[in-house]
């Protein structure tokens, strides 16, 4: 179990390109597996990958870029994800809207989780945080997943939003929110 810290440059993720463009960032922090907890301090954009296992993953006070798993390391992994205060604009990527914290659930390739792992965001706020998922068929606008408001049991007696794929598969779940579909689409979810 080690973090290993990587200098700032330009993410070239897969899906980031297509959408973003180059996205900079001044920190990366990785994981090797196992149950992690990653909590830079700092007024940093931060990019945090927790890899396999069950992974807290927290952001500063930067706009940060937070993925849990990959589609290669998922064995039923439950990961929370915590954006953080988000304070700094993301600059170049988002001049004008000053968008906080992606959250990465999925790329072009597939989605990370399926089965019996998901992602709990702790913190999401609609309109400034973005959620990128990768785009199916069926489902809530033909996007490949299903919106949808229950008692997950995570965070408080609140109910939360719960994305799932349209087998039923929990990929994401926005602990003590309740959007629907139309809410989210045009301003928080990115599919690619």
């Amino acid at each position: 179990m080690a973090v290993t810290q990587y200098g700032g440059g330009v993410l070239e993720a897969n899906g980031f390109e297509q959408i973003w463009g180059a996205v900079r960032y001044d920190r990366k922090f990785v994981s090797d597996g196992g149950w992690d907890r990653i909590a830079p301090r700092g007024h940093y954009h931060d990019y945090l990958v927790g890899g396999g296992g069950r992974d807290t993953l927290i952001g500063g006070a930067g706009c940060d870029i937070i993925q849990g798993s990959s589609r290669y390391s998922n064995h039923g992994d439950i990961d929370y994800l915590t954006g953080g205060t988000g304070s700094l604009n993301w600059g170049a990527i988002y001049p004008a809207d000053g968008q906080q914290d992606i959250f990465v659930i999925g790329d072009a390739g597939g989605n990370y989780y399926n089965g019996s792992g998901y992602a709990v965001i702790t913190d999401f706020e609609n309109v400034m945080d973005n959620i990128m998922l990768k785009r199916g068929s069926g489902g809530d606008g033909g996007t490949g997943i299903v919106v949808g408001v229950r008692n997950f049991g995570v965070g408080g007696a609140a109910q939360d939003t719960v994305i799932t794929n349209t087998s039923g598969d929990v990929l994401v779940v926005l602990q003590d929110q309740q959007y629907t579909f139309s809410q989210l689409n045009y301003d928080a979810l990115v599919f690619v």
